[in-house]
């Protein structure tokens, strides 16, 4: 039995940190965590009780101009306890006090209300990638191009043939052929018509060109195919929009962001450049004019009111709280972390405890039993980590803009239909006003020449 100034007891200054302190507030404050069960292995294998003790001011503590400390820390410096719960360790803290053995290493995060499922009506462009898209512009004007051109050459054969073997002053004369662009209209209706499965009014002249045609209608045939098979899947397919995944997202957002006063982070960030991102995360705080109790910042996290900052180990307790709760997960943690640092226990200088307890935390912590304890304290966090899916996990009712993409495909279809039915009520007028301009104006056959 290792006798202190307590007694056979040592006094921990205990704040809520969460998974590995939680003070219930009440009259009768109940302390809770994972840190408790590492504590009773370290006090059984000592023969020393543990007493704890919250903080007045419920805070992990910051030096003041005067060089006093509040929180925990002044707790240390006065004797009212004998060494802290688990606390970040910063530089401050480093140089006044006696810090143990890291527990765990941890880092800074943030977490919003999780993202609902929205439709998404670019579902049109989605069956392919960027790059195919640009690959199919790309052979959609090469194949104009070069229809464009063997047109030209082949009508340039065709008249030079027909002028060579006629009689008379016209036979070896300069044959004027139309330019390029007489041709390119005819040759982008007959690409753009066959790589949208349309008919083609146009009879393709000569070997080549009807060569070039076929492969194009093949290969306009095989990505539509493709295309339209996985085009109606995806017409309804929902999305999820995150409001940031970063600390440079956040900044940029308008969003309240609530944090723990006279915490690590909030030391910093008040200290930080304002042109830095954490800096310009520090002009977001709602708690230095609003609410700065935990409880408060953790509720309306949860019911997103706020983006919570904290530890990243508090956020997946809060995490694992609610889903154990609703059994489902309303809130999600960005993916990239900022502010690493260690968190353990922290001694007054020359503590006679630190020698004690120090060995064990390093057997503790390499035999893996701290972070089994640890991942057990927020084992219902691992569901809600899981990567945003556009999917969801559970069935959702459809909103009129699910429908969006259906409604633009139906209402091509329903144009292509009346066009349809318009050319079949003008056709016979169409023939009427063919009938009676041959009637007016008869053609031959063949060329009129005078010989003289």
């Amino acid at each position: 039995m290792v006798e202190h100034k307590n007694g056979s007891c040592f006094t921990l200054g205990v704040i809520t940190y969460m998974p590995h302190i939680i003070v219930t507030p009440g009259p009768n404050s109940v302390v809770t965590g994972s840190l408790l069960e590492i504590l009773s292995i370290v006090s059984q294998h000592l023969g020393i009780c543990v007493r704890y003790q919250e903080s007045a001011d419920k805070a992990g503590g910051v030096r003041l101009p005067n060089g006093s400390w509040t929180g925990v820390m002044a707790m240390l410096t006065t004797g009212e306890a004998d060494l802290s719960s688990v606390l970040v360790v910063d530089e401050e803290r480093y140089k006044a006090f006696d810090v143990g053995e890291f527990l765990y290493m941890d880092e800074h995060s943030a977490g919003y209300r999780r993202p609902v499922v929205q439709s998404d009506i670019s579902g049109f462009i989605r069956p392919f990638t960027v790059w195919v898209w640009l690959m199919i512009l790309m052979t959609l004007l090469g194949v104009t191009a070069s229809t464009c051109v063997l047109r030209h050459g082949n009508e340039r054969r065709f008249r030079q043939v027909r002028f060579r073997g006629s009689p008379g002053p016209e036979k070896g004369r300069d044959v004027r052929v139309p330019g390029l662009a007489t041709f390119t209209g005819e040759s982008v209706i007959w690409t753009v018509s066959a790589l949208l499965a349309q008919s083609v009014p146009l009879k393709a002249p000569g070997g080549v060109v009807r060569l070039l045609m076929g492969l194009w209608m093949i290969l306009s045939l095989t990505l539509m195919t493709v295309y339209r098979s996985n085009l109606k899947a995806m017409l309804i397919m929902p999305r999820v929009t995150i409001p940031f995944d970063s600390l440079q997202d956040l900044v940029t957002t308008d969003l309240p962001v609530w944090v723990a006063t006279q915490s690590v982070l909030h030391n910093f960030a008040m200290q930080a450049e304002p042109n830095t991102d954490l800096g310009r995360l520090n002009s977001m705080f709602n708690s230095v004019h609003g609410h700065s109790n935990v409880t408060w910042g953790v509720n309306g996290f949860v019911t997103g009111k706020h983006v919570l900052a904290a530890p990243r180990t508090a956020l997946l307790e809060i995490i694992h709280s609610a889903f154990s709760k609703m059994g489902m997960c309303s809130t999600y943690l960005m993916s990239e972390s900022f502010l690493r640092t260690t968190i353990g226990l922290i001694y007054p200088k020359g503590s006679t405890l630190r020698p004690k307890i120090d060995p064990l935390i390093v057997r503790l912590r390499e035999g893996g039993i701290l972070d089994y304890i640890y991942h057990q304290a927020v084992i219902n966090s691992s569901k809600c980590l899981k990567p945003l899916s556009s999917i969801p996990d559970t069935s959702r009712a459809l909103d009129l803009g699910d429908f969006y993409g259906v409604f633009v495909y139906g209402g091509g279809m329903m144009l292509g239909c009346v066009a349809f039915l318009l050319e079949l009520l003008l056709a016979p007028f169409r023939n009427e006003v063919r009938q009676e301009t041959s009637s007016r104006f008869p053609s031959s056959s063949s060329p009129r020449r005078t010989l003289q």
